[in-house]
């Protein structure tokens, strides 16, 4: 009796037959989903909403049905938008039904639920402040706020749908800070967001009582959406004044002194012209008012004055004693004054202008009103002069003009003048004035006093001087004291001379007596280096006109002028020469004096001298070096040099001046520096054109007044040795393919001697070279001419008795000047090598019979699966199978980088015990990174075969044909295996990219066996388990790089190039 227990299967399936709704805020929608069991039994299922987020929308009416098999419920769900939900679309609301009994047996389904926007808007103002009072011809301003009551940003149009007095209206939004104004009548707001907009009403003059105005707000996203705001303007009666005069400007003139003011009186009346009644203030505006201090006003406050009503007020000024001519304005209000807070106060100004006159005034007094004339005549002249000074004062209030009269009481004496000035324009006001009054004395005037008088007379208003009538000062006496006389006078026939350094000039000068009587003088002369002498120092004289002795005397005045050009300056050269009274006391002798000067023009030498006390110097290239030059003035003459620089190298060169002004002087020089800029190896195209050596410059010196003065002197620069070595690649590949098997691999670059000088380069390679890799540089060293150049090349090849070091190196050469020694300049090349080398493997595992259980004499196929875990191809390798280390075959095969290939032997199986041993590059004719897993074994027994009919043979078979199946399945599974990485190769492949493990698992088919698989064959699918730790080499870039991964086959990314790359 067979029993079959049937298990219970569960299944679940939920469908919403609508599952789209399109709601508005507070709205709700019912929604059916169709819960039907799909599974062999009874089961319970529970509604979930799985979308937490709207479980303030959703309501389940039945949160759990129980379903027989094939049995499906309808449970109802309302769905309803919160209040003030903003508008939104793709809110997919998900539903989860799920057994009670096993929750991973469940069923999703959503509704999608679009959120429709409701449009609403507020206007308002804060306070209910919608009505506001004016007075007519201002403007009042209302701030109405503009509420978005909907639930989502909308835009409103803001307009005036009242018709009357709409003229007297403007209005606009509120930029986004709320207090700038804009022309614009519409503003978009978010949701529950507050906008504002103005209103401008301007009220005409002749208005009153209450306006009204209503404005509207309409919703762009829905027309029928408005609210209204009634605005309303209280305007209050008219209300003005004015003030009005006839005497808007008078004139006044001053007072002088006292204790009295001059004083001024306007009248002024005060109209209302308001509508109503009204009394004024009255007030003197300070700030508008020149002197508001000056000012009484009769009244500050008038009656109550009816419409158009006057009443009359006086304004009085009083101004300063002494004050200046001007103009000055005061400015009075009338203001009727508000009545209420906010009220503008209406005001009227009259402004009143006072001309100050000027007043006259003089003080006319003298320093000294009794003077004595001298005791000797000027030179050449008939009298003696006499000067009073008197100062004239303006004490009036503004410019003035004054006339200067005298008495004429010296017009009965021959030949006296009185000079003075007849006007004195334009003196300020207390400005005082000197006025000089000079009398001619003539030499033979008696000896005694006279006198006379003057006086002064202000212009006043008109162009005439009437004395007693304009402004006239007081008389002053003045007297003249008439002395005895004494003179002498000195007289050159020629005043001024030339000569040359070393030369001599005589001066002849006449000495003359101008004085009454008998005299004797002293004659001396003064120059400042003493060259002048005098061929008499002291002469006795007649008095002047005398017949009966001499009046006057010629001496003569010698000047010797050094040979020395430095003491012998070019130019005039003065000698004074005076005379005096010959007497015992300083004052005698002053009553007679008189001074000549004389002038030697000593003319020019222009000379000169430049040398350097430091002619040679030494620098480098990019160096510079300074010379000093002195330039000395050997003539006797400043003057002027124009220095210029001459030479091969001259635009190396530079002064720090090009002209040099020196005085003439022994030891006076000027420094000069000429700077020599040595270019840099760098700066030159040619490094000969700074090659060493010696280099000369010349400094010319030229007088820029004489270009035959001249001088010169010469400098030498030497330059020395800069050391520069240059490097070229000439092979460009990066990096350099260095295949391990080839028979040599070469690179080269260039160096040049961009140096100055002739030199000996050395190359050095690296000193720890890649293990096994072999450098042979040529040349390693080379003589090198400026500008010279040579290209080295490096051979590399590899050590057969060495593993060989894969992957990517760099190799860095020296290149060092000066024979090796000049590590400063010492420059590197480099180069990036990848160098590749193949890496041969075998395993016994990899190592296959054609027979599992061969008997003598038969002919078995040993195959074995060579693999390259190298990044080098492997070409002509050899393979050889041995029989108990005898070798029974050979054969020779190519193995790629990262692939494998079958070797297939026949060998002719003998009765006994085998050793069959396979051996991959035997002679170690490849280069290899290892040689160590080069050979595989496996161990073979071979008997006679008897086969006898009994049951353990049955028993046999039946394993054989068991373990046969096994072998079938597990086929199977590695090509479905093989069959899912082939899709992955593929689609990498779509993409771009590829991957290669570097050694092929146990087992694992080739690629072209995988495409052999079965059409239809079911696909392995992918394996998770322990994290494993694999090498995986890039195909692209050849790097190695260890991965860890969970799951195989799996994908991951080159961590050098970013290749996808497969792992299986």
């Amino acid at each position: 009796t067979l029993k079959v227990r049937v298990l219970q299967v569960r299944s679940v399936l939920l469908a919403i037959p609508d599952t789209y709704g399109r709601l508005e805020p507070n709205q709700m929608k019912e929604f059916t989903l169709n819960i039907t069991n799909k599974g062999n039994g009874r089961d319970d299922f529970k509604i979930q909403l799985v979308t937490s987020t709207y479980s303030r929308w959703v309501q389940i009416m039945t949160s759990t049905v129980t379903l027989d098999p094939q049995r499906s419920r309808e449970v109802k769900v309302r769905i309803t938008v919160p209040d003030k939900e903003p508008p939104s679309t793709g809110n997919y609301i998900e539903f989860k039904v799920y057994s009670d009994a096993d929750t991973t047996v469940f069923d999703n389904e959503s509704i999608r639920i679009d959120v429709e926007q409701v449009y609403g808007v507020d206007l308002f103002i804060p306070g209910s402040a919608t009505s506001k009072e004016a007075d007519p011809g201002t403007s009042v301003t209302f701030r109405v706020s503009v509420r978005n009551t909907g639930t989502g940003e909308d835009t409103f149009d803001i307009e005036l749908s009242s018709t009357t007095n709409s003229e007297w209206v403007s209005f606009g939004v509120y930029d986004t800070d709320g207090s700038t104004m804009l022309p614009v009548t519409y503003l978009t707001l978010s949701r529950n967001s507050v906008g504002y907009f103005w209103v401008n009403i301007s009220i005409p003059d002749d208005v009153s009582g209450d306006k009204t105005f209503t404005f509207k707000g309409t919703s762009r996203g829905d027309e029928d959406v408005t609210d209204t705001i009634v605005l309303t303007v209280s305007v209050l009666p008219k209300r003005g004044v004015k003030l009005e005069t006839t005497e808007e400007r008078k004139e006044i003139t001053p007072y002088l002194s006292g204790s009295t003011r001059a004083k001024v009186t306007y009248s002024i009346s005060v109209r209302n012209t308001g509508m109503a009644s009204d009394s004024f203030n009255l007030e003197v505006v300070e700030e508008l008012s020149d002197h508001p201090s000056w000012v009484t006003l009769s009244t500050t406050h008038t009656q109550t004055l009816s419409p158009n009503g006057i009443q009359t007020i006086t304004v009085t000024i009083e101004v300063p004693n002494g004050l200046e001519p001007q103009e000055f304005k005061t400015v009075i209000r009338a203001t009727s004054p508000s009545e209420r807070v906010g009220q503008e106060e209406i005001t009227h100004d009259l402004t009143l202008y006072t001309v100050v006159k000027q007043a006259y005034g003089l003080n006319l007094i003298a320093s000294t009103d009794w003077v004595s004339t001298s005791d000797t005549a000027p030179s050449g002249q008939s009298y003696r002069e006499v000067t009073f000074t008197l100062r004239l004062t303006n004490t009036g209030t503004g410019v003035d003009d004054y006339k200067i009269e005298w008495g004429k009481e010296l017009q009965s004496y021959s030949d006296w003048k009185v000079i003075f000035p007849s006007e004195i324009p334009e003196v300020n006001a207390s400005e005082s004035v000197s006025v000089q009054i000079k009398v001619q004395v003539p030499t033979d005037a008696k000896v005694g006093t006279y006198s006379f008088t003057v006086w002064a007379i202000s212009r006043g208003d008109d162009d005439t001087y009437e004395k007693n009538v304009d402004a006239t000062s007081k008389t002053i006496t003045l007297t003249v004291d008439v002395t005895q006389l004494y003179g002498v006078e000195l007289e050159a026939e020629r005043e001024q001379m030339s000569a040359m350094p070393g030369e001599s000039v005589t001066f002849k000068v006449t000495v003359k007596n101008l004085g009454n009587g008998q005299d004797t003088f002293v004659i001396s002369v003064d120059d400042d280096y003493d060259w002048a002498s005098l061929s008499k120092t002291q002469v006795s004289l007649a008095e002047f006109g005398s017949t009966s002795g001499a009046d006057s005397i010629e001496i003569d005045v010698k000047v010797s002028m050094p040979t020395d050009y430095s003491k012998a300056r070019a130019g005039p050269y003065t000698v004074s020469v005076s005379v005096e009274r010959s007497g015992k006391t300083a004052a005698e002798r002053q009553k007679a004096t008189d001074q000549l000067t004389l002038t030697v023009d000593i003319e020019e030498v222009r000379e000169v001298e430049i040398t350097a006390p430091d002619t040679n110097l030494r620098a480098e290239p990019g160096e510079s070096v300074t010379f000093e030059l002195r330039v000395k003035n050997r003539g006797n003459t400043m003057d002027t040099y124009r220095l210029e620089v001459k030479g091969l190298k001259k635009e190396w060169a530079t002064l720090d001046k090009e002209y040099v002004s020196v005085s003439p002087g022994e030891v006076t020089y000027t420094m000069v520096n000429l700077t020599v800029n040595v270019p840099s190896l760098s700066e030159v195209r040619d490094p000969e054109d700074v090659s060493v050596g010696p280099y000369d410059f010349t400094v010319e010196a030229v007088s820029r007044n004489d270009d035959t003065v001249k001088d010169s002197v010469s400098v030498t620069l030497t330059v020395e040795t800069a050391r520069k070595v240059k490097v070229e690649l000439i092979t460009e590949e990066d990096p350099v393919i260095v295949n391990a098997n080839d028979e040599e691999t070469r690179i080269k670059f260039r160096v040049i001697n961009e140096g100055n000088d002739q030199d000996n380069v050395r190359i050095k390679g690296p000193v720890f070279p890649p293990n096994g890799m072999q450098l042979d540089i040529s040349p390693s060293s080379r003589d090198l001419d400026i500008g010279g150049e040579v290209e080295v090349t490096v051979t590399i090849t590899f050590d057969t008795n060495v593993p060989i070091e894969t992957g990517l190196y760099t190799l860095k050469f020296r290149v060092t000047p000066d024979s090796g020694r000049d590590r400063e300049n010492e420059v590197t090349v480099e180069f990036n090598v990848d160098i590749r080398a193949p890496n041969l493997y075998v395993d016994s595992k990899n190592v296959t019979l054609s027979k599992s259980s061969p008997v003598p004499g038969d002919t078995v196929v040993v195959t074995a699966e060579v693999y390259n875990k190298g990044t080098g191809d492997a070409e002509d390798v050899v393979v050889v199978l041995k029989d108990n280390d005898r070798e029974v075959a050979r054969k020779t095969v190519d193995v790629r980088a990262s692939d494998s290939t079958k070797v297939e032997f026949d060998w002719k199986v003998t009765e006994g015990s085998h050793k069959l041993k396979v051996e991959v590059n035997p002679s170690k004719s490849a280069l290899e990174t290892n040689y160590d897993d080069n050979a595989a074994t496996k161990a073979l027994s071979v008997e006679k075969y008897w086969f006898e009919p009994s049951l353990a043979n049955l028993l046999v078979l039946v394993l054989i044909a068991v373990v046969a199946l096994l072998i079938l399945v597990m086929v199977g599974i590695v090509r479905s295996r093989e069959r899912r990485i082939r899709e992955l190769l593929e689609e990498l492949e779509g993409r771009g990219g590829a991957a290669v493990a570097p050694t092929r698992p146990e087992g694992l088919p080739k690629k072209e066996e995988v495409e052999k698989l079965p059409a239809g064959e079911k696909k392995e699918e992918k394996r998770a388990g322990k994290p494993e730790t694999l090498q995986v080499m890039c195909p692209k870039c050849k790097h190695i790089d260890t991965y860890s991964v969970t799951e195989r086959p799996t994908t991951v990314k080159c961590k050098h190039c970013g290749a996808p790359l497969i792992v299986h």
